[in-house]
């Protein structure tokens, strides 16, 4: 609609290669290592709404970050002015402008409970028109945010790929160098690139081999990811089969208000408590008590068949092998 149709396809490709490029990888991994940034900025801003999102996924902002809000706003003018910010600053930005209207938006969330998933993402999916505050307040809302918490100081910016856009977002040093001067210019330090330079394939050669390695990287994060999932699934499966088995042999628990009966025997030793007259001075009485149990009463049993079985022993070996 600004350039018209014929400089709008390189443009596009432009941006599709230094903005927009991780959205596009054949897997959702740089995608979801985007989105758990906002999930950090959270924690990071606001405590109270971060734990009240901390079992809904932060999927309800991808099309608003996927399409740099072109998504939910509708005002022309509006979508220009995001557009001449977004791609006038870091790519981390949408990020950071979608958490200061979420911040914003507080009170909407609490409505719903911390388990209603679906409904806080329904709510936070849609992003209301025109913008909660100003989206000149927005923007510098996020400026701030921005300028308080780099993204480089969130927990979640070690799982950003090293050829994300977000590292690698500040064109290459090869294309720079094909930058040329504006001869209408006097700011001498003013460099920009014609539409030509966009337009021609070749000069996109760094960024060819850029895309080749994020791909490749991007595949490999994501296998890991599966084998973590299925090491978890493995671990959950052998707690559930040890607890199952732990209450499969587990024995009855002991019913201590049930008295067992004594059996006087002259091995354990209890002590009975003392009377005033023994606190005197007197002795202390001492009674043999043996508490039975089942286990008792067959190790009692085993012991005296042994011990009848060596008596007979004895007596065989006594009268057949010295008296033959």
């Amino acid at each position: 609609m600004i350039f018209g149709k014929s400089a709008a396809v390189p443009i596009l490709q432009h941006l599709s290669l230094t903005r927009l490029r991780d959205f596009m990888m054949p897997t959702l991994q740089p995608t979801i290592a985007h989105l758990d940034l906002l999930a950090q900025l959270f924690a990071q801003i606001d405590v109270p709404l971060s734990k009240h999102l901390i079992h809904t996924k932060p999927f309800y902002a991808l099309s608003s970050i996927l399409t740099l809000f072109a998504h939910d706003t509708q005002s022309y003018s509006d979508i220009s002015l995001l557009f001449d910010f977004f791609i006038a600053s870091h790519p981390a930005l949408p990020v950071y402008l979608y958490a200061a209207i979420t911040i914003h938006r507080r009170e909407e969330v609490f409505q719903f409970e911390p388990s209603e998933q679906e409904l806080i993402h329904a709510t936070l999916s849609k992003m209301p028109q025109p913008f909660p505050l100003g989206l000149s307040d927005a923007i510098a809302t996020a400026t701030a945010l921005f300028s308080q918490y780099p993204p480089s100081s969130l927990q979640a910016w070690s799982n950003i790929s090293q050829y994300s856009v977000l590292h690698t977002w500040r064109l290459p040093e090869a294309i720079k160098s094909r930058t040329v001067r504006p001869k209408h210019s006097r700011d001498q330090d003013y460099d920009y690139i014609e539409l030509d330079e966009v337009r021609e394939k070749p000069k996109y050669a760094e960024y060819d081999v850029l895309l080749d390695a994020q791909i490749a990287d991007a595949e490999v994060r994501a296998q890991r990811e599966v084998e973590k999932q299925k090491e978890r699934q493995r671990l959950r499966q052998r707690k559930s089969a040890t607890k199952r088995l732990g209450a499969a042999i587990s024995l009855p628990k002991r019913d201590n208000s049930r008295q067992e009966p004594a059996l006087q025997l002259d091995n354990t030793i209890k002590t009975e408590s003392p009377s005033a007259a023994q606190v005197n001075g007197t002795v202390q009485r001492r009674r043999f008590v043996f508490h039975t149990n089942s286990n008792t009463i067959v190790a009692f049993s085993m012991s005296v068949c042994v011990g009848l079985m060596g008596v007979w022993l004895a007596y065989f070996v006594r009268h057949t092998v010295y008296n033959p």
